[in-house]
């Protein structure tokens, strides 16, 4: 059933832990400052497992770093870090992953937001797991205000599998993970559309142990202006399965293909192509 949207209405977990360790976070922003509000406030909502918000500006053309500083909720913890030159998410996310000082990263999108308890639960998990990198389940928000809970698969296999054949999703709001995981594995500014699934599936590859938390944890919002996830675009998905091209087993190749990128070209208007 769908809920108007609302971070505070959903029960969460606990986020006073005294034993959890700091967690950096890392919040890219470009031009839209009323969201990003909304995204500070839930991360400083987590409590005393926050050590430090870095919001990353991509060079707003209308924004100054003054002006972003004053629009948000004055905090020790936050500091506002402006690019030189409009660069990309992808370069944003490397400068608040260089510029944070604590060995847990948690990053958000700054039209994105979190749910009370958040990080406290996904350290925990990630804690009991040893895992280097998590991501959870999310609910989904419309621009019409309906809250609508993601679909939850079973993680099951590598990642590759989870998202190509099983039709998962590890969404970039949701990801909580070692600070030298993510400085290893990077984020290539060439990566335009799905930078979420080629980090996760890159980090997979160098060795590192990745996380699925069932718990809905985020609310991942869409349908604003401006953004372009969720528009079909079978180029952006012929160039993510080009760039992971003789690192992925056939079957799950095959998958890629035959559901990724057949379901897309028919959602843009493709049927032929798809079919």
């Amino acid at each position: 059933r769908a809920k108007r949207c609302s971070a505070m209405t959903v029960n969460q977990f606990r986020a006073d832990v005294p034993f959890a360790p700091k967690i950096s976070v890392v919040i890219t922003h470009y031009e839209r400052l009323p969201l990003l509000v909304r995204a500070v406030e839930s991360a400083l909502a987590q409590g005393p497992i926050v050590g430090e918000i870095l919001v990353v500006d991509d060079c707003s053309p209308s924004l100054s770093r003054t002006q972003i500083l004053q629009s948000l909720r004055p905090s020790p913890l936050l500091r506002v870090i402006r690019l030189g030159q409009n660069s990309g998410s992808q370069a944003a996310r490397s400068t608040g992953v260089e510029e944070s000082r604590f060995g847990l990263v948690a990053l958000l999108d700054s039209d994105d937001e979190w749910l009370p308890g958040k990080l406290a639960r996904q350290e925990e998990f990630m804690r009991l797991g040893s895992y280097d990198l998590s991501s959870t389940a999310f609910y989904k928000c419309f621009d019409s205000g309906s809250l609508i809970p993601g679909r939850n698969v079973r993680y099951r296999g590598s990642s590759a599998d989870y998202i190509l054949k099983h039709g998962g999703h590890l969404q970039t709001s949701t990801m909580l993970m070692n600070r030298e995981l993510a400085r290893s594995v990077g984020f290539p500014r060439e990566v335009r559309k799905f930078q979420d699934w080629d980090f996760v599936i890159r980090a997979e590859i160098a060795g590192f142990r990745i996380g699925y938390l069932g718990d809905r944890l985020s609310v991942y919002h869409f349908g604003h202006g401006g953004q372009m996830t969720g528009r079909p675009n079978p180029q952006a998905v012929k160039e993510f399965i080009s760039g992971l091209d003789g690192r992925l087993l056939p079957d799950t190749l095959y998958f890629a293909l035959t559901r990724t990128l057949a379901r897309t070209e028919i959602e843009s208007g493709m049927l032929m192509a798809g079919f």
